[in-house]
């Protein structure tokens, strides 16, 4: 699964692999590059990896990208251990 979306304005490719969602934004200037990774870990969403062309991420993306995480999965939990699920889109 791989879609575009906008955080803060801002374009970024989201792409689902092996359990963790991946940020990447790249806006074409040569040398310029964000991409940052989010992981269910049983018990809530931690950022696992993080890349950047200058060393930083805005947060506000970081906080924009775990609402848009937190609206398109939902959370299986069994004996107080959540499995993440993408939401069916109606």
């Amino acid at each position: 699964m791989t879609e575009q979306i906008s955080l803060c304005a801002v374009p970024y490719l989201v792409t689902e692999q092996d359990g963790q969602i991946i940020f990447d934004q790249n806006v074409g200037f040569f040398g310029c590059h964000t991409q940052f990774t989010f992981e269910w870990k049983g018990s809530g969403w931690y950022m696992v990896n993080f890349d950047d062309s200058f060393e930083r991420i805005f947060v506000p993306h970081i906080v924009r990208a775990l609402q848009w995480v937190e609206e398109n999965y939902e959370i299986a939990w069994t004996n107080g251990t959540g499995v993440a699920h993408r939401k069916a889109i109606a």
